[in-house]
């Protein structure tokens, strides 16, 4: 009878381990994901960067549009202020058309806030930081 308890425990120690193992190189608290595109295969164009107000608090709830193209593509920052913008090359090669990054055009907007400081969009592909935008309350 001890014999049988010692395997189940061992049994149950292993697959715990085990699991824990498979969780922890699933599970990232650090944010990884948000800026690991690479992840689903190769990198043709995105953008990343932060905004903030002037005194250096993060900006949230901020929609980001990126023009290329003729075509659109928004989506809103989080919480601590981040951005990271699909990636556009792909998209773009995904239907035929030609990726020119020096006519690519981002803008950001809130209500109730106006941008105060925007980066320069350089005409490079890849992984592309664009810094810091600052935003500030209309007054």
């Amino acid at each position: 009878m001890d014999m049988r308890v010692h395997l189940r425990w061992l049994i149950w120690t292993g697959l715990a381990a085990l699991l824990a193992t498979l969780a922890g190189a699933t599970l990232r608290a650090n944010g990884a994901e948000f800026f690991e595109t690479q992840n689903d295969g190769r990198v043709v164009l995105y953008y990343f960067g932060n905004i903030k107000d002037s005194k250096g608090n993060p900006v949230d709830k901020v929609m980001v549009t990126i023009k290329a193209a003729d075509m659109t593509f928004p989506f809103r920052n989080d919480s601590p202020g981040h951005f990271r913008s699909p990636d556009i090359g792909r998209s773009l090669e995904g239907v035929g058309k030609k990726v020119d990054p020096a006519q690519v055009q981002v803008t950001i907007t809130k209500k109730d806030y106006k941008l105060v400081k925007a980066p320069k969009v350089p005409a490079k592909l890849g992984a592309v930081d664009l810094g810091l935008f600052v935003m500030d309350p209309v007054d």
